[in-house]
């Protein structure tokens, strides 16, 4: 637009209802467009009982209270002036009169009502989060996203408010700037509950994961990881992978192996992972020759003052590469093996002041590529794909256009290496939906340019169909064997035992 009102937005937020992430978005929409907030006195506020609610739990678990927050300079709706913008974002949760300005607004699992989005979470279900442009039915970003912790409503919500600011972001973007968005997930089934039933199910939640849990965990680790291998017809993966013949490796409980990836040098193959010993509280990578039928015993290769895991090793030219999840130092790592397998050297900072995890290199039509989940202002890692490209595997790497390209906690996740077969390009991602690492899922990619993406689901593997785990995060494959990880949990023993024992497979 040409005239004094070029972008220029105004956002509207319930006046009862006023939350951090209205201001949050407020803030981030003003580092590129002129911005002011109306109030308008359009629902009801929160229901005491609510607000009582979080109240309780940030003064239990130390976290903020998302409600207590208040605009101290903002206009009354009855003074807007709809000359003086170009754009306006509707988050009063009331349905305005048409407008020939364009006017977004947000949907909790397809209402305006907030309230809504709260009983979908007391039910222990993900929202669907959307923002539509009015008069068009037309939807302009949506995300399916984590809850991680869904015992506790103040951070069940922190995570979809988060989310929701970043949607506005990205709408207005799309509409003001034509900058495009990524792939549109698709709406799952969800009923709108009970609110008794609701309420119910989330005090047996929060009974059970917090106070019985709390009670527990000197005992019991929920969240250990371990490894299994078997034998499979590489031409068969991922279809028809044989899930009920993975045996485990044999761990001592005082660590966890995850991330597994396989290499093969000099006519010998070896098996790089996440090892986490609880007592250092950190990972490292770890590694051991499989020979035959059975794995070796691990030795630490790499360790850094933060936190290590999902060592994606590879081969180019005459070098032995290793990228491992840096994102606790908000950085992606590219290291060169000096003598493999136990001497590396960091060759390149990727990526820097950006939380990336599970990063995978992809070399596809004269590019290479990273795939990796990316958190955003305080949401989730486990449902966001970013991408980024390059000519030179050292960079410098250029962002896709539509990053995020999926906000889907489905299938967003990487979960290991690409496999191109017979033309197909396959790659694994996480199923987060019930639970982090709760199985894996296979897509097939349709379309990959800087500009462009798509991908369809082939595949899904739950974490119950191997070893009666309780989930699954990574899978990879190298000629005729595969190894995965899964969840199981175990009982903490007690005293020293080194667990690194040789373990036959098959």
């Amino acid at each position: 637009m040409s005239d004094d009102r070029a972008d220029r937005i105004v956002v509207i937020v319930p006046q009862q209802r006023m939350l951090r992430w209205h201001d949050d978005l407020v803030q981030a929409l003003r580092r590129s467009f002129p911005v002011d907030v109306c109030l308008l006195n359009s629902v009801s506020a929160y229901p005491a009982a609510f607000r009582a609610w979080l109240k309780i739990e940030s003064w239990l678990f130390a976290d903020d209270d998302l409600t207590t927050f208040k605009f101290r300079s903002s206009k009354s709706w009855n003074d807007f002036e709809s000359d003086k913008y170009s754009f306006i974002v509707n988050l009063s949760e009331h349905l305005l009169a048409s407008s020939a300005i364009p006017i977004i607004e947000p949907r909790f699992n397809g209402s305006r009502d907030s309230m809504d989005l709260v009983s979908i979470l007391l039910s222990g279900r993900n929202p669907y989060l959307s923002f539509h442009l009015v008069g068009e039915r037309k939807v302009i970003t949506a995300s399916y996203p984590a809850i991680q912790d869904k015992a506790i409503l103040n951070r069940a919500l922190r995570s979809s408010f988060s989310r929701l600011a970043a949607l506005a972001e990205r709408s207005v973007h799309s509409v003001l700037r034509g900058k495009p968005v990524g792939i549109i997930p698709t709406a799952p089934t969800i009923s709108q509950p009970n609110n008794w039933s609701a309420c119910l199910l989330f005090a047996a939640r929060f009974i059970v994961q917090k106070i019985i849990g709390w009670g527990t965990k000197r005992f019991y680790r929920p969240e250990h990881w371990s490894l299994a291998l078997c034998r499979v017809d590489h031409e068969k993966v991922p279809l028809q992978v044989p899930l009920n013949r993975f045996v485990p490796v044999v761990d001592d409980g005082q660590r966890f192996y995850a991330d597994p990836f396989l290499v093969s040098s000099e006519g010998r193959q070896w098996l790089f992972v996440e090892e986490f010993d609880y007592r250092a509280g950190k990972g490292v990578i770890s590694c051991s020759e499989v020979s035959g039928r059975s794995v070796g015993f691990f030795q630490k290769v790499l360790e850094r003052p933060y936190h290590l895991s999902y060592p994606v090793v590879f081969q180019h030219e005459t070098n032995v590469y290793m990228m491992p999840e840096t994102g606790g130092n908000r950085s992606l790592e590219l290291y060169r093996a000096i003598s493999f397998p136990t001497e590396w050297a960091l060759t390149k900072v990727l990526l820097s002041d950006i939380e990336v995890y599970d990063a995978t290199f992809l070399r596809y039509q004269e590019r290479w590529w990273i795939f990796a989940a990316i958190a955003h202002r305080g949401g989730s890692a486990q449902d966001e794909l970013a991408i980024f490209y390059s000519d030179r595997l050292e960079g410098p790497w250029e962002p896709h256009a539509a990053n995020p390209v999926k906000s889907d906690c489905r299938s967003a996740r990487p979960a290991g290496h690409f496999i191109q077969n017979n033309g197909r390009l396959m790659r694994p991602a996480q199923n987060c939906e019930r639970t982090y690492g709760s199985g894996l899922v296979w897509l097939e990619i349709v379309e990959l340019t800087p500009n462009r993406f798509s991908e369809k689901l082939i595949a899904q593997w739950n974490g119950s169909d191997v070893l009666n785990s309780e989930g699954i995060h990574t899978f990879n494959s190298l000629n005729d064997m595969a190894v995965l990880d899964f969840r199981r949990g175990k009982w903490r023993r007690f005293g020293s035992h080194s667990g690194r024992r040789r373990k036959s497979y098959e």
